[in-house]
């Protein structure tokens, strides 16, 4: 089995796609739909950088959708963020490296832990705006910088970014590896470069791969994409970022297990919604039994290891 992977698509090709920094607004999108929740620091966080404003743009301040059409999209990504930091603390490791983290500022919840390293990254324009965000919310609660947090510039495509790193951690003791919404807008052969990089960490630290975006549009889950509900906020990412989230999802669970075996991993899907947590936004943005019966069958979370 070939561990040292060199991607078939040319690097010329690779950066003739569209640049990744246009994906970094959906940051703020995703952000204006976790105020619903009891997400730590989401209010404060949607409220500094404008995340309505980004929000009523894609959705359309004068849609014809339905005032509740959306509302399951706002439960999926607080089972998202809130089944994805249960797993790192489910995991047992002491050192966590988050890739694409936008402004979730899930380092600066659970670096409470002072046993816990946490390394937040995301392209440049991103980490300098999220140390300025995380500077006034640590403000206004009067939190000093953790020592044990860390933020630093860098693109999982990169490995000689992600080598640079590398340093933060101790050798030898597991990492967790995490992250949330990227897989689905990066092409098959980024994908590709992305499982070589995770298995080069997990070869020379140990530990675990933690993701929800290990999701199949030949599940129920396309389902929910198509709907006329959410197509024309898709439309409009796909046109800010040049990117298809639909076309960049896997097509089948058989595509996922190929990746992982191509690098010498392999993965175990849980339900992200299990009963461990409360899903607070219900609160304020109810589902339908239906729906919401759907949604906890169908989001999913995948722990891929080395393979044995």
């Amino acid at each position: 089995m070939n561990l040292n992977f060199e991607p078939s698509q040319p690097a010329a090709d690779l950066a003739s796609l569209p640049a990744h920094s246009k994906i970094s607004f959906t940051a703020k999108l995703v952000a204006h739909c976790r105020t619903a929740s009891d997400i730590p620091y989401a209010a404060e966080v949607a409220e500094r950088i404008g995340a309505q404003a980004v929000y009523d743009k894609m959705v359309g301040a004068a849609s014809s959708l339905e005032p509740t059409a959306l509302n399951w999209f706002d439960v999926l990504l607080e089972a998202r963020y809130k089944s994805l930091s249960a797993a790192v603390v489910r995991s047992g490791v002491s050192q966590v490296l988050e890739f694409a983290s936008g402004v979730a500022l899930r380092g600066l919840a659970m670096s409470r832990d002072p046993k816990l390293t946490y390394v937040e990254t995301d392209l440049p324009e991103m980490t300098r705006e999220k140390i300025t965000l995380s500077d006034d919310i640590r403000g206004i609660y009067g939190i000093p910088h953790p020592k044990n947090l860390h933020y630093r510039s860098c693109n999982i495509l990169s490995w000689d970014e992600i080598e640079d790193l590398l340093s933060l951690f101790k050798p030898g003791q597991p990492i967790a590896i995490i992250h949330e919404g990227l897989l689905p807008y990066l092409m098959p052969a980024e994908k590709e470069v992305v499982a070589s990089h995770v298995a080069r960490i997990l070869r020379e630290f140990g530990g675990v791969w933690i993701s929800p975006d290990f999701v199949s549009m030949d599940e129920a889950m396309g389902s929910f994409w198509r709907d006329s509900s959410i197509s024309g906020m898709s439309d409009s990412i796909t046109q800010q970022t040049g990117r298809s989230f639909e076309e960049g999802c896997f097509k089948t669970q058989a595509e996922i297990d190929q990746l992982l075996t191509r690098h010498g991993l392999e993965g175990t899907s849980l339900p992200q919604i299990d009963g461990t947590f409360d899903l607070t936004c219900l609160r304020e943005k109810p589902l339908s039994d239906d729906h919401l019966s759907e949604l906890t069958k169908r989001l999913t979370l995948m722990e891929v290891r080395l393979a044995r």
